[in-house]
């Protein structure tokens, strides 16, 4: 009878292995990437990525799975819900987080079977900062790889093909410059992020006519009812060709010259960015060689002040403002006293008292009853003291800084949203429209961020009892403020007025280096007077944070500048603007939870004469 059973069990075995296995090859689909910028990531930062999935047999759907091993177990950092249709390729663009301890990183498909499809992916690690050409056709590169910057270093070169180029600022932090060949090949979606992506921070490279969506930050316009100079005087680049034709350019008043003399290259100051713009097409210096005087301006330096005030989202979420400016009050623990002295009442009531009382009555037989029920009602007094006094609901709280250039129509907004748990429960943050999303943490806990195949992005937050959970996230808003400024910069810093347009500003501090002046509440419209010297008081200090707010204002402003009486170095030519602004636009929603409080910081940055 065993034996049956047995024969049985092996022939239903021999049958089923060889279906599933079948199934399992039927319904695998091919998986590939394209990570950063020709295979470079960046450590610990953002790096674009790009998924494709192909040779799909069967609609299905699916979890796609980014996973990183390190000295420990696998751990998937990102995950993506989608429904598959047969012999329709998908791609997915977006960025993610490489670790430094990263040992492989495997992208993979998952479905209801199991893995049908993975990749180990082939990158290596940005050794220095990235300077990327945005070009179909160059052999410019090898100019700029051969090209030493001024403090002696090679810089790392990558040639990308225009489609190539992110339309997240995201993806493009940690990029020296981006040197554009042809600006007319690029989507108003990419020129409108190399617009931002400059006024934040970045250095930005225009190889001839600037296109309408960047001329209104290029230094110069080409004109074409003036001849071209077919002739480059000798003193001014005495290593070029004999004869350049430079077409005609009309320079800004702001713009300058990089190499003096020469009419090739300019230079503006954008936001807290640069824009260089070359006379000549890309092309036309294809052919240079040696040539290492014109381009080694825009490579250098190799460290600059790329978002010098306020980081991008930071995959380090230590350095998160919020993180360090909530004053929200965690579950107290009880003193060494206190828990002696509630042990000695317990003993007390449950001894002594509970005799004495039940000898009166001449009830002592009733200790069987009362001594549990007295333990019970005092555990219950307790605990409902402890947990009436961390709260019984839970609390939101939203900080949101949008940066933005004096002109700029757009601005770059990061909000972060931290949710306070008298309980243990899972919060279910949710985002549309949002560039990226991201859990925050002062462990090194993974990210897992999934989507629902729409433009709303879902991040699960579990929360122990009295724990802040924290989750952040990065758009593009419309620029909150226009700001129109009459300063000059004197011997004794910084003098003249300003103005806003748009809402009120409150509590305002302007900040050139070290030294600031508080503005107090600017109104629409008015000329505030500023006057900057030597015996300003540093930035900021004492600023008073309203009784009932969580988001400290003095915790956000020295998170921002450092310390109260902090030395900072000067951006060169240019002050920063700060202060509060009503909030704009919807905050995450966090399980439906209404916000207690909820910020709104405005960063101008502003190019003095």
């Amino acid at each position: 009878m065993r034996l049956s059973r047995l024969l049985i069990i092996a022939i239903v075995c021999l049958v089923m292995v060889p279906r599933a296995v079948a199934a399992q090859v039927t319904n695998r689909v091919s998986i590939t990437t394209a990570v950063g910028y020709d295979n470079v990531y960046f450590a610990d930062s953002w790096t674009p990525v790009r998924i494709t999935i192909d040779d799909i047999p069967i609609n299905m759907p699916v979890t796609i799975e980014w996973v990183v091993t390190a000295d420990s177990q696998p751990a998937i950092t990102w995950q993506r819900a989608l429904a598959l249709q047969a012999g329709t390729p998908v791609t997915i663009d977006t960025v993610m987080v490489m670790p430094s301890s990263a040992r492989s990183i495997i992208a993979r498909v998952r479905s209801s079977e199991g893995i049908i499809a993975s990749t180990q992916i082939d990158a290596q690690v940005a050794v220095g900062q990235l300077n990327v050409i945005v070009a179909d056709q160059t052999t410019l590169a090898k100019t700029f790889t051969s090209t030493v910057s001024v403090d002696g270093s090679t810089p790392v070169v990558r040639t990308i093909r225009a489609a190539a180029l992110p339309t997240n600022i995201i993806a493009l932090q940690g990029v020296n410059t981006i040197l554009i060949s042809d600006t007319s090949v690029l989507t108003d979606a990419q020129l409108r992020t190399l617009r931002l992506w400059c006024e934040l921070g970045g250095r930005l490279v225009i190889a001839g006519p600037a296109g309408a969506l960047l001329s209104p930050i290029a230094p110069f316009v080409i004109d074409p009812s003036l001849p071209a100079v077919t002739t480059l005087g000798s003193a001014a680049a005495p290593a070029l060709p004999s004869t350049v034709r430079i077409p005609a350019v009309r320079a800004l008043p702001d713009a300058t010259q990089v190499h003096a003399g020469s009419p090739l290259l300019w230079q503006r100051a954008v936001g807290r960015g640069t824009v260089y713009q070359s006379a000549l097409a890309l092309a036309d210096s294809d052919g240079w060689s040696g040539q290492y005087w014109y381009w080694q301006p825009v490579l250098a330096p190799s460290t600059y002040t790329y978002m010098a005030t306020i980081t991008l989202p930071s995959t380090n979420s230590v350095f998160d403002p919020l993180m360090t400016s909530l004053t929200v009050a965690s579950v107290q623990q009880p003193t060494p006293w206190l828990l002696f002295l509630i042990a000695l009442v317990y003993i007390g009531i449950i001894g002594p008292v509970t005799y004495l009382i039940l000898k009166r009555r001449n009830q002592l037989d009733a200790a069987w009853v009362t001594i549990p029920a007295t333990a019970v009602v005092y555990t219950l007094i307790i605990i409902g003291s402890v947990y009436l006094s961390r709260g019984t609901t839970p609390q939101v709280y939203g900080l949101r800084i949008v940066q933005q250039a004096t002109d700029s129509p757009d601005g770059y907004a990061t909000t972060t949203s931290g949710v306070y748990a008298p309980f243990r429960t899972t919060f279910v943050a949710q985002a549309t429209g949002v560039t990226s999303m991201q859990k925050l943490s002062f462990t090194s806990d993974t990210v897992a961020v999934t989507s629902d195949g729409t433009d709303t992005s879902t991040l699960n937050l579990a929360a122990d009892v009295g724990s802040m959970q924290f989750v952040t996230t990065s758009e593009y808003v419309p620029a909150p403020l226009s700001v129109s400024t009459a300063l000059k910069t004197t011997p004794d810093l910084l003098h003249g007025t300003i103005r806003i347009a748009g809402q009120p500003l409150s509590d305002a501090y302007l900040q050139i280096g070290s030294f600031a002046q508080s503005l107090g509440t600017i109104t629409p419209g008015v000329d505030v007077p500023i006057a900057i010297t030597q015996d300003s008081p540093s930035f900021p200090c004492d600023i008073p944070s309203p009784a009932g707010h969580m988001v400290s204002i003095q915790a956000v402003y020295e998170r921002i500048t450092g310390p109260c009486g902090a030395v900072n170095q000067p951006l060169e030519r240019r002050a920063v603007l700060y202060g509060w602004t009503p909030v704009s636009g919807n905050m995450p929603d966090i399980s439906g939870l209404p916000y207690a409080d909820q910020r709104q910081l405005v960063v101008v940055t502003i190019v003095l004469p």
